[in-house]
């Protein structure tokens, strides 16, 4: 077995190499787009949450509302997939945030953000929940999640490994939810 890392920021690169046989299987954020003919399978449901410098006004809350953090200063990322969610969490506002910087460099976002910059809606998954200079706060109502799956191409031979692979990254995830639920019911 042969694990090769590939990162991109277009879920349609990883779906092509995918299709391809470059790589046997790749995570993929799952939206509105085609997947062409890879069989996908949901592992987590990834909650937005509000993410302050600490020592702010904000960091100080146990929860937020959208309505109540949406004149703040805030930092976007460039990835069209997350930041549609991130827009969609902002659309009953009468005036849409001001993005003051873009990234999808989730330390840089939460190195921004910890310097007193700006505040940030992220996916959990994405955030440093052990970095001493932001806090990271639940939103209510809960914001639709980024899901996350794990995909292959079903018409193709696949690897002895696949199959637990797959189970695998589905019990740490459901391992995970778990912890996250937990979190947010605090």
């Amino acid at each position: 077995m042969e694990i090769v890392l590939r990162e991109s920021c277009e879920r349609a690169d990883l779906i092509g190499a995918v299709e391809r046989g470059d790589l046997d299987v790749t995570c993929i954020e799952i939206g509105k787009h085609e997947t062409g003919p890879l069989e996908v399978r949901v592992l987590l449901d990834d909650p937005m949450v509000f993410v302050a410098p600490v020592g702010s006004p904000a960091a100080e809350q146990r929860v937020v509302r959208i309505a109540d953090i949406a004149h703040l200063p805030m930092i976007g990322t460039y990835s069209l997939d997350c930041q549609r969610i991130i827009d969609d969490c902002f659309r009953d506002v009468p005036a849409p945030p001001t993005y003051v910087f873009r990234s999808d460099d989730n330390p840089t976002i939460q190195s921004l953000i910890g310097s007193g910059l700006a505040y940030a809606v992220m996916p959990l998954l994405g955030v440093d929940e052990n970095d001493p200079n932001v806090a990271v706060i639940p939103i209510r109502p809960e914001p639709t999640p980024r899901r996350l799956g794990i995909a292959w191409h079903p018409q193709r031979r696949q690897p002895l490994t696949l199959a637990p692979f797959v189970e695998a990254a589905a019990e740490i995830c459901r391992e995970l939810d778990e912890q996250w639920s937990a979190w947010r019911a605090a």
